[in-house]
């Protein structure tokens, strides 16, 4: 079995060489086709997690997967949006992971000109989109139409939602059990709540334990909102904010904002690392205003390219001014006139004579 990962934008195979030299995650149609080459017919599982791209190179991507001659399972393991949703279709089984989502949407593109451009430009995209609906028509067996209609709101489905339109088999990952640990608390309640608290793995377990055993609202979007921010976190059921939650659980309140810090701190390393990783001879520049500005290493990678192009744009004009300069132009391109052998005979003839007039008149 080889597993092949989808993760990053969906690129042509030219872009995917920038992407490769940085070391960016993308898939590209040639990449695809070499991972299945070496995949030589084993079973292969896709594991998803991509905002989508280039939606023809989608297409060359879907039909290499789809003319596979193998066993293929597609597995959502983040986000399978725009075109990675419709790569994701050309698997034999497609899965999605509890934690994961999907997006459809219409293609999208930027068109300037006047009125018939546009209107071209709209039955162009609307081509684009009858294509693209097929990769779930023929999936889930639905018309068009009700397809085209979820792709018209930018439609975002969790797991539950993908299956129930039948663009998915199957949700995986969906289990998780822990050993309750008995400690000795009166309440029953507050008990089964510590033991889960112990048994916390990561900072996201516990936010959504928060906000279904204490009621804390929606918590779940953003690690800073916990502990930090002076909103107050609403539910249906009752209110507790900042400070009543650090009076109530003040361990835990304490916990959640050292975490928090930590993240951040892990985080902002990271970003800086990513940038520094992009140092080269003569993009210095660049490196420290991305650092300074708070760039992504994404952001600050583009910035370098279009510095680079700028640089050559500018090196390119200097060389033909300094052409201009010089009056190269003006230089007669006509080689030099040559003497012929007839005429080579006669100027040696010429100097012998000339010498031998010499020598006779120094002797008188």
């Amino acid at each position: 079995m080889k597993t092949i990962n989808i993760k990053g934008d969906i690129v042509d195979n030219d872009w995917g060489r920038i992407y490769e030299y940085y070391g960016w995650d993308y898939m590209s149609p040639m990449k695809m086709e070499n991972e299945l080459n070496k995949a030589n017919g084993d079973e292969v599982i896709f594991l998803i997690n991509s905002g989508g791209g280039s939606v023809f190179d989608g297409y060359d991507i879907f039909n290499a997967i789809k003319d596979y001659k193998g066993k293929t399972t597609a597995k959502i393991v983040g986000l399978a949006a725009s075109a990675a949703s419709f790569i994701a279709m050309a698997a034999d089984k497609v899965q999605a992971c509890a934690l994961s989502q999907m997006m459809i949407h219409r293609a999208a593109n930027g068109n300037q000109g006047n009125a018939p451009s546009h209107h071209a430009n709209g039955n162009f995209l609307e081509g684009v989109d009858s294509t693209i609906v097929k990769a779930y028509t023929m999936r889930n067996g639905k018309a068009d139409q009700e397809m085209i209609e979820l792709m018209d709101s930018t439609t975002w489905l969790t797991p539950t939602q993908a299956l129930e339109n039948g663009i998915v088999d199957e949700i995986v990952n969906d289990t998780v059990e822990k050993p309750l640990i008995i400690n000795g608390l009166e309440d029953n309640n507050k008990q089964k709540l510590m033991s889960k608290l112990f048994n916390i793995d990561n900072m996201d377990e516990l936010k959504m334990l928060l906000n279904k055993q204490m009621k804390l609202g929606q918590m779940v979007t953003n690690a800073a909102t916990i502990g930090i921010d002076n909103q107050n976190i609403e539910s249906e059921e009752n209110v507790m904010n900042k400070e009543e939650l650090q009076a109530k659980y003040p361990d835990l309140y304490n916990q959640i904002v050292e975490d928090t810090l930590k993240l951040a701190v892990t985080n902002e390393r990271a970003r800086i690392a990513a940038i520094n990783a992009l140092a080269k001879p003569g993009v210095e520049d660049q490196i420290k205003k991305g650092i300074e500005d708070g760039l992504t290493a994404g952001e600050v990678a583009i910035n370098i390219l279009n510095a680079q192009t700028a640089l050559n744009q500018a090196a390119g004009q200097a060389l033909v001014k300094d052409a201009e300069d010089s009056g190269l132009q003006n230089v007669d391109t006509k080689p030099a006139p040559q003497n012929t052998e007839a005429a080579d005979k006669e100027e040696s003839i010429n100097l012998l004579a000339n010498a031998a007039k010499t020598i006779i008149g120094g002797k008188r």
